[in-house]
């Protein structure tokens, strides 16, 4: 017969908590990070709004993303297929996430497709690296 601290350490109950234990500890390390959301409503509505005057502009989706300064992210799939913004109008900027999320309405002319009225919504970062990335999803 075992005594003392062999016979705990022997014990299968025991060990097998020790392991769960230490795969609690282990993995309480784990998981994604919150996003903090950075910037302020204005910020991103201006960023958004720069953008999309630039589209409106004629300016191309890649002229616009290797012109700015800092660099920015764009995701349109409209403008990257060389649609025509002819107007917009922004909704107020909401917190989502880590990001800003702004409903727009936009009247688009697709030289296949006509012009046509839909509504956005954008979702913008502006830390780490800004971005603007269109959702057609207006739940987004």
């Amino acid at each position: 017969m075992k005594s003392g601290l062999l016979s705990v350490l022997g014990s299968r109950g025991f060990v097998g908590s020790l392991v769960v234990c230490g795969l609690f500890i282990l993995m309480s390390g784990c998981g994604q990070k919150e996003l903090k959301l950075q910037g302020t409503p204005e910020e991103g509505g201006k960023l958004l709004t720069q953008m999309l005057e630039a589209w409106k502009d004629g300016k191309s989706l890649a002229d616009y993303a290797k012109s700015s300064e800092p660099p920015i992210v764009v995701a349109d799939e409209d403008w990257a297929a060389g649609a025509t913004l002819k107007s917009f109008q922004m909704g107020t900027p909401m917190q989502y996430g880590g990001l800003w999320r702004i409903p727009v309405k936009v009247v688009v002319a697709h030289p296949d497709r006509g012009e046509r009225e839909r509504d956005f919504a954008y979702g913008v970062t502006l830390q780490p690296k800004i971005s603007i990335i269109r959702a057609d999803d207006s739940e987004f």
